[in-house]
């Protein structure tokens, strides 16, 4: 929530609405888990997913469109203009040749090397899935939490055996494990998506300051809702 207030601040384009992203829930190892105990899986798993695209689209990974941006060949002579197309064309991959622009202080002023408009997209949808994941989350804990209980009583009573009794407790402990690797990769994200966007500042892009405090503040808070379960 503190996230999406520092993300409202900063002045971009309305907040979109929610975007509903595919996501390999395979490759966070989410499997067999109790229909009643789905959703939240999902949710955390699409939560993964967009900070995913976030690193992706904060990711200085344009440098030849951005450079090529950057030229105003209005304020350049043909020389120049030249020379900042070139650049921008040596320096296609990782940037390495935009000192071309960064000579020109009006050239500078107009590089875009991350779209700010697809960032903010992908921060708002984040911070929308995660504010889901904060209800929905502790209602699922409380449910385990009495389901271990459960679990206690019936072995304690004869209900069932030794086996179903570690059975039923080792897939709680999946479940929790699944969640924990998917709030950790989701906060290591957010970070990575900060320095990236550092990066792009760090490299002449303006206005992204707000952005990367409300990554920053989505990785923060995402670690934290991970530390509120303990593992099995």
């Amino acid at each position: 929530m503190v996230a999406s207030a520092l993300l409202s601040a900063c002045a971009q384009t309305p907040a979109p609405s929610v975007e509903t992203s595919g996501v390999d829930t395979g490759a966070l190892y989410f499997q067999n888990d109790p229909i009643n105990h789905r959703p939240i899986i999902d949710q955390v798993a699409a939560l993964y997913d967009t900070a995913a695209q976030l690193v992706q689209t904060s990711t200085v990974n344009g440098a030849f469109i951005g450079a090529a941006l950057g030229c105003d060949l209005t304020v350049l002579s043909a020389s120049n203009a030249r020379n900042c197309l070139l650049g921008a064309a040596l320096g296609g991959v990782g940037g390495a040749a935009l000192g071309h622009v960064f000579g020109e202080s009006a050239v500078a002023r107009h590089l875009e090397l991350v779209s700010p408009d697809t960032v903010v997209r992908n921060i708002h949808n984040a911070s929308n899935q995660f504010e889901s994941i904060q209800t929905d989350l502790p209602q699922l804990l409380v449910r385990q939490e009495a389901d271990l209980k459960s679990f206690t009583m019936r072995l304690l009573n004869g209900q069932i055996n030794q086996v179903e009794h570690d059975q039923s407790v080792a897939q709680i402990a999946v479940e929790r494990a699944e969640l924990a690797q998917a709030l950790t990769l989701t906060a290591r994200h957010a970070k990575q998506a900060a320095e990236n966007l550092k990066a792009a500042t760090s490299m002449g892009q303006t206005g992204l300051d707000c952005h990367i405090n409300a990554t920053t503040q989505l990785a923060d808070d995402v670690e934290l809702t991970r530390s509120t379960f303990s593992m099995l």
